[in-house]
């Protein structure tokens, strides 16, 4: 049996300082996943860019997301109200920066 594991809203720039310390608590179960899957809220970009009108979610430090393959994430998606917060560069660069970890 395959096991499939699904997160929503990840945004690693909160509550904690350190991303890697936001999975202590489900580290265990993450890395429990054959399949682990994660949603990334906002954009990961050091780009100061603003498409958003209505309550933007500033760019979250890139390499916060080498958190998520630490914890045990296999694929993230992008596909949330936010990722294109920060424009069109912010959302390469997330997708750059996810690739790389």
């Amino acid at each position: 049996m395959t096991t499939i594991l699904a997160v929503g809203d990840i945004i690693l720039d909160e509550p904690e300082p350190e991303p890697d310390s936001f999975f202590e608590p489900s580290r265990h179960v993450l890395t429990g996943g054959d399949v682990v899957i994660g949603h990334v809220e906002v954009p990961h970009s050091t780009t100061t860019a603003q498409s958003s009108t209505d309550v933007p979610a500033p760019p979250a430090d890139p390499e916060a997301l080498g958190a998520l393959a630490r914890a045990g994430f296999h694929a993230v998606t992008l596909a949330g109200n936010h990722i294109a917060d920060a424009g069109p560069e912010g959302v390469l660069d997330t997708v750059r920066h996810a690739r790389r970890h």
